[in-house]
């Protein structure tokens, strides 16, 4: 019989860029309908996360605007210095957000810095109140091994675990701990009876791009949404950003993530009505 899995996954830190990023006419024209920055896809966080309203001249907008543009021109920015910019533009970049709807290629022109990984985390927690690194991480440690027991009681993904288990077996320290986290963002759409597409980019929703056949063993990973492309060291990395461009954005989460993603919105605190029957089970499968 195998050990019962344990996991303390560690978090690392992590450097991230943007550029531009192409999409077949195919895809841009079903964004149109799922993902354009329109009132189809608006799910109302903006609401909902509003933060207060900060009244500043517009000659000081528009000075943050110019320092954090130059700023980001640079090949080491000052992160602090732009953490500081970010904070007192925040309530009027969300106020622009909401009321103009730009597109990712506006809000990266305008607010360049929003395309630094710590300052997505900033903006992110900003509105959300919650650090989306640990809550993930809190996910994975406390409720990992309820997982794998239930994917162990069907019959399409019993083996998967049991593959899984001698692998684990087999790792020690952090390499272990990394594929037991892997692992479960890999499974947990199936026990919801989707498929990770969100590892599997580009796509016309936030997804995760890598190099090579086993995104496990890939050196290179980027996720990408639009005009966002932002590298990453490793797939809980690209989780982070993925969870957190759907909510600084205000994106509708894809149809065919849409109870994975909820899940994970679920169980790290964030404002949600999980509704899905399937998805309410499994919520409390995992919690029994």
């Amino acid at each position: 019989m195998s050990t019962p899995i344990q996991c303390l996954v560690s978090w690392k830190e992590r450097k991230k860029i943007i550029s531009i990023n192409g999409h077949t006419m195919e895809d841009v024209l079903a964004a149109v309908k799922a993902t354009d920055f329109g009132d189809v896809a608006s799910t109302g966080r903006i609401e909902t996360t509003s933060i207060p309203y900060d009244d500043h001249d517009e000659g000081v907008l528009v000075g943050h605007l110019e320092f954090m543009s130059k700023e980001m021109s640079k090949r080491a920015p000052d992160l602090q210095k732009l953490s500081e910019s970010m904070k007192q533009t925040r309530s009027s970049r969300r106020s622009w957000m909401k009321d103009t709807v730009p597109t990712t290629a506006e809000i990266l022109e305008k607010y360049p810095a929003l395309g630094n990984v710590e300052m997505l985390h900033e903006e992110f927690t900003a509105i959300t109140s919650i650090q989306m690194e640990k809550k993930l991480l809190e996910f994975f440690n406390n409720f990992g091994p309820r997982i794998l027991e239930l994917l162990k009681t069907r019959h399409s993904t019993k083996d998967l675990v049991k593959e899984l288990e001698k692998e684990l077996e087999k790792l020690e320290g952090n390499s272990r701990k990394y594929r037991f986290a892997v692992a479960l963002i890999e499974l947990l759409p199936l026990l919801l009876k989707e498929k990770p597409k969100f590892l599997r980019g580009p796509d016309i929703y936030p997804a995760l791009c890598f190099e090579g056949t086993s995104i496990r063993e890939a050196e290179e990973m980027t996720v990408v949404f639009e005009a966002f492309n932002i590298h990453v060291v490793d797939v809980i990395a690209g989780m982070t950003a993925i969870m957190e461009l759907y909510w600084v954005l205000d994106i509708m989460y894809s149809e065919s993530n849409k109870n994975t993603l909820t899940l994970l919105e679920y169980f790290c605190g964030l404002p949600s009505v999980p509704r899905a029957p399937l998805l309410l089970r499994t919520i409390s499968s995992i919690k029994s």
